[in-house]
């Protein structure tokens, strides 16, 4: 892995092999990323899923949906290394990312529930039909 990054990081960039310390940048990484490099990708990864994952875990309130929405903020970072703009660092993009996929989840989830009360109020067993059927009888 880290023949790779220190073939491919910036001339700033380094990998000090007597700790095993990755000392590439973050953007260096998505640069890398674009290029579809794996271990680019897993030292992103390493770097930033537990904030990723802690600040999901408090927007969806769910654990699981949380690892969920994780996982497709480092596949979207995959397919989307490429597009990157460096128009904010590398951590506020990734938020960003994760943010919105969260909310997409939350829009949804919240649109079934409506979804379903809608369906509560118009089906004929809803209890207030029931009364104003049996009053009007």
């Amino acid at each position: 892995m880290n023949s790779l990054l220190n073939q491919n990081a910036e001339s700033g960039d380094y990998i000090d092999g007597s700790l095993d310390t990755v000392q590439v940048s973050d953007r260096s990484l998505v640069d890398l990323i674009a290029k579809k490099n794996e271990p680019a990708l897993k030292e992103l990864c390493d770097r930033f899923s537990l904030s990723l994952f802690n600040y999901l875990r408090r927007l969806v309130n769910d654990q699981e949906v949380a690892e969920d929405l994780l996982q497709e903020t480092f596949l979207a970072v995959w397919q989307g290394a490429l597009a990157f703009k460096a128009r904010s660092i590398v951590k506020t993009w990734m938020f960003r990312i994760a943010h919105n996929l969260a909310m997409t989840w939350v829009r949804k989830k919240y649109r079934l529930k409506e979804d379903e009360a809608r369906q509560i109020e118009e089906s004929d067993d809803n209890p207030k039909h029931l009364a104003i059927d049996n009053w009007q009888t």
